[in-house]
């Protein structure tokens, strides 16, 4: 994350007066600053839709520039998208710390102590869905889906009632695989596409699993996604 943030500001600094137009852009995003207020203020707000922004358009899916023709290269080739990669970001940012916000509120609602277990895994999701670095931990192909996820953590505060021991067994299937997934971040030779590949296809799986309505991206059930678990681990000599 300190290389991408890296290369974002050395980039954000190469494109000054683009970069200097969209500071004064994301300066005026009030309502999304108070929705941020609970992770950071608004200079780091500021700060992660610039570098995010930044990222997105020069760097992401692509390799790294290894040389300063290339990374010249790179700023002269894509910088007329910039400001259309920003507004992009601003605008799905905008609707995920609006979703976060009202999760956020339900949540300390959800005062019952039946519902505990199931309140303290949906709130840690959410911690992990949208930190504050959301933009530097969070891949593009991805940010599109995180307002689902957080409609499906919605739908399941709403529909706990009478769901108790069901809603248990699912978090009991969930941290099954965000085990194994802690173990494949950890192993040599893991590659961190093949990590946030799987560590989504989780996020779908509790779609399925807590909030079925909602709907998923293409099939998922455990047993699918056991599959899938199962090649990476025996590539990587795990299983």
């Amino acid at each position: 994350v300190e290389n991408q943030r890296g290369f974002a500001r050395l980039a954000l600094l190469t494109v000054g007066q683009t970069a200097r137009h969209l500071k004064k852009r994301a300066e005026r995003e009030r309502e999304m600053g108070l929705h941020y207020a609970a992770l950071g203020d608004a200079r780091t707000l500021q700060d992660e839709l610039l570098r995010g922004a930044a990222w997105y358009c020069f760097f992401a899916g692509r390799p790294l520039p290894r040389t300063q023709a290339d990374f010249d290269a790179r700023i002269r080739d894509h910088r007329g998208e910039l400001t259309g990669v920003f507004e992009a970001v601003t605008a799905a940012l905008r609707r995920i710390l609006a979703g976060r916000f009202d999760i956020a509120r339900r949540l300390a609602e959800l005062t019952s102590p039946a519902f505990e277990q199931a309140r303290a895994d949906a709130s840690t999701q959410l911690g992990r869905l949208v930190p504050a670095d959301i933009l530097s931990v969070t891949p593009k192909a991805y940010l599109e889906e995180i307002p689902r996820y957080l409609e499906a953590i919605g739908y399941r505060l709403a529909h706990l009632q009478g769901r108790v021991a069901r809603d248990a067994e699912h978090i009991v299937t969930v941290r099954a695989f965000e085990a194994r997934l802690e173990r494949i971040r950890a192993a040599d030779g893991a590659v961190q596409e093949d990590v946030d590949r799987l560590r989504f296809a989780i996020e779908e799986l509790r779609v399925a699993l807590f909030a079925e309505p909602v709907g998923t991206r293409g099939k998922m059930s455990a047993k699918r996604l056991g599959r899938d678990f199962l090649e990476l681990e025996r590539a990587l000599g795990l299983a």
